[in-house]
């Protein structure tokens, strides 16, 4: 605030509101914090930091398009603020804005190149749009500062299974628990890594070391159920996929599962209502890339 503009009596309101609104957003009080950065804007209209931090906590309530509006007003004020252009571009992405949130990633790194958190961003912002090599190229970059970034090695691990680099995937996810021994989304993608080179039995020791450190994680147990499938363990997978829908009675990969777990069993009137709740969840959920093997299912038992 310029003390040369303003009555001082408005000076020391504003600063008791940015710091009032600082203490609140530390304590996760987003929505409280917004009221009291409207009131320093109010005094303030050209207060960069009320913007900007406004911004972060509309972020954090997930009001993305009013965030973006408050990062758009910050970097009028100072064009050249790296941080911002990085959490505009975080909005952004949660938007499913995704080529917008890299070209605010690509600016955020052009002004601080050595910001390893713009870098690991663009990374997951290209995995979306599938733009593997891109992705890892960015992944490599925020290692490349920051030795450790354990999340940069976890999803470069999970772009090289999805361009079919099983081995260099597992190598990933060795330094991913290499850094953080409880990291149960790193055993859940090693032994997807290890189930696609046909170890089955150590990929079910993965999956279940990821479910030992989150007894929630709903991903491991149908992936452990696939490979207790394959194995021809119908029980255990069985066990798996209910537990699943125990744990997301929505989930459509659960039921699709289990579909096709309960069909292997001869229980053809079970396995169709399974296929049959995946479709609508499927359908719900958006999830495109299910449909046409749920409709296949369904197609063999009539």
């Amino acid at each position: 605030m310029n003390n040369h503009n303003y009555p001082i009596e408005d000076i020391h309101s504003f600063q008791a509101h940015i710091m009032k609104a600082k203490e609140l957003l530390y304590n996760n009080k987003y929505q409280d914090a917004i009221l009291e950065y409207d009131k320093a804007i109010q005094l303030d209209p050209n207060s960069f930091e009320a913007y900007n931090f406004r911004g972060i906590a509309k972020s954090f309530l997930g009001k993305h398009f009013e965030a973006i509006d408050d990062y758009d007003e910050a970097l009028k004020i100072d064009p050249e603020a790296y941080l911002v252009y990085y959490t505009r571009g975080l909005s952004k992405s949660e938007l499913g804005h995704t080529e917008a949130a890299i070209l605010d990633f690509d600016k955020a790194i052009e002004l601080r190149p050595d910001f390893s958190s713009s870098h690991y961003s663009k990374g997951l912002a290209n995995r979306t749009l599938e733009q593997y090599n891109e992705a890892i190229s960015n992944f490599d970059d925020a290692i490349d500062i920051e030795e450790n970034h354990v999340d940069a090695y976890y999803y470069r691990g999970l772009v090289k299974i999805e361009i079919g680099e099983f081995v260099e995937a597992i190598t990933d996810f060795n330094k991913a628990i290499q850094i953080n021994q409880n990291y149960a989304n790193a055993y859940n993608g090693r032994g997807i890594a290890i189930g696609e080179l046909e170890h089955s039995e150590e990929a079910i020791a993965d999956f279940s070391k990821a479910i030992e450190l989150n007894p929630n994680f709903l991903e491991a147990y149908i992936n452990r159920s696939i490979v207790y499938r394959q194995l021809n363990d119908i029980t255990n997978a069985l066990s798996d996929l209910n537990k699943a829908i125990d744990l997301d009675p929505n989930s459509d990969a659960a039921y699709y599962h289990r579909g096709i777990t309960n069909n292997l069993l001869g229980h053809t009137k079970r396995a169709k209502d399974d296929f049959m709740n995946s479709l609508n969840l499927a359908k719900i959920n958006k999830n495109k890339n299910l449909i046409p093997d749920i409709q296949s299912e369904l197609l063999l038992l009539t």
